[in-house]
């Protein structure tokens, strides 16, 4: 089990894709959605092609 300061330190590590003015939010994004949902019952693993892309894609 991953304990609250490893998770802590692994979320605080997560890097945006930056390219001069432009970035690339996703990973934080997809981070915040997957917890949100985990948070609201979500029971087992997520499928990224069937569950989360098309919804992230609405979200940026």
């Amino acid at each position: 089990m991953t304990s609250d300061k490893t998770l802590k330190q692994a979320i605080s590590n997560i890097t945006i894709w930056r390219k001069g003015e432009q970035r690339a939010p996703h990973k934080p994004l997809l981070l915040l959605y997957v917890l949100s949902h985990y948070r609201q019952s979500h029971d087992r693993l997520f499928d990224y092609g069937s569950e989360i892309h098309e919804q992230l894609l609405d979200l940026l």
